[in-house]
């Protein structure tokens, strides 16, 4: 992307160097003390992701077809490290919940992650 077709025509011609007619900071403050911010952006970030990451897991073991064995599949290499790495961050998402909600204990979305976390980190010990 750094060839000169990237260029806009007439760039090099502006000023480098010049400072605003008006100071700007008590517009830019204002901004970003009114933009809510969500508490659980990054937990419910966390939670996709692991789950996704699981789920992904979970396609890529493709077991064959018929009765599941009574013992854990028997995992390659590959998958038993793509399982760990799962594994790791659903914890980390179990983390991230319990402490938000030691901030936020009455929170009936955030028990509700947790116990789907919770589950999840189960199913994917069991793969180990």
């Amino acid at each position: 992307m750094n060839d000169d077709t990237d260029r806009i025509e007439g760039l090099e011609q502006l000023a480098r160097s010049r400072a605003p007619s008006r100071d700007l900071w008590p517009g830019i403050e204002a901004r970003l003390h009114a933009r809510p911010r969500s508490r659980y952006g990054l937990v419910q970030f966390a939670l996709a992701a692991s789950l996704v990451a699981g789920m992904a897991a979970l396609l890529t073991l493709n077991p064959a077809p018929g009765p599941a064995p009574a013992a854990a599949p028997t995992l390659s290499h590959d998958s038993r490290a793509i399982v760990q790495a799962n594994l790791s961050i659903v914890r980390q998402s179990g983390r991230q919940l319990r402490q938000a909600l030691r901030q936020n204990p009455e929170s009936a979305t955030l028990r509700s992650l947790l116990a789907s976390t919770e589950n999840r980190q189960r199913a994917l010990s069991a793969m180990l």
